[in-house]
């Protein structure tokens, strides 16, 4: 009945959630799961840059000259790339690394075997759909709520517009 479940997670509580129900009913219809998590775009906190670099999973910057090249040729508009920019750049990066390594040892930890792991770029509801299609998922789980910023509460949450534009059910955590 079920083949191929997609489940994507922020790290949030309910994208913890998603993950866990995803494996159960993996393990239940020996599914193949596929975890997506994407890297978050934007400014980042200060104080989370500073708690990284304490952690030292992100490196200092004095204007990292490879990072800036990298991002001022990345596709889409062309923005001002300065060292801050690297540096979001780079939190967000080890953040959606960290939230996905954490994911994994979940799914492993509940015995799932049958499963991969996708760390993706772009809009979050888009990246979803997108792939939803490419791996011919049976089933989409997503949290109800995640990390998003408050511009999603005015405009529609990730999990609503997987819910109104899949075209494979959808299972919504919460």
């Amino acid at each position: 009945m079920l083949k191929n479940i997609l489940v994507a997670t922020d790290g949030s509580p309910m994208g913890r959630r998603a993950a866990e129900t995803a494996a159960a009913l993996a393990s239940k219809f020996d599914s193949a799961v596929v975890l997506v998590t994407i890297v978050g775009q934007g400014d980042v906190p200060e104080n989370m840059v500073r708690m990284l670099k304490a952690e030292h999973l992100v490196e200092e910057h004095k204007a990292d000259q490879v990072s800036l090249e990298v991002l001022s040729r990345a596709p889409g508009p062309s923005v001002r790339v300065d060292s801050r920019a690297a540096e979001a750049a780079e939190v967000h990066q080890k953040m959606a690394e960290l939230v996905l390594g954490e994911a994994t040892r979940q799914l492993k930890d509940s015995g799932l075997k049958n499963f991969d792991t996708k760390l993706e770029r772009g809009k979050p509801a888009d990246v979803i759909l997108e792939l939803a299609k490419q791996i011919d998922s049976d089933l989409i789980v997503v949290g109800s709520r995640g990390f998003g910023d408050l511009k999603s509460l005015i405009l529609g949450s990730v999990s609503h517009k997987v819910l109104q534009m899949a075209e494979c059910p959808c299972l919504i955590i919460k």
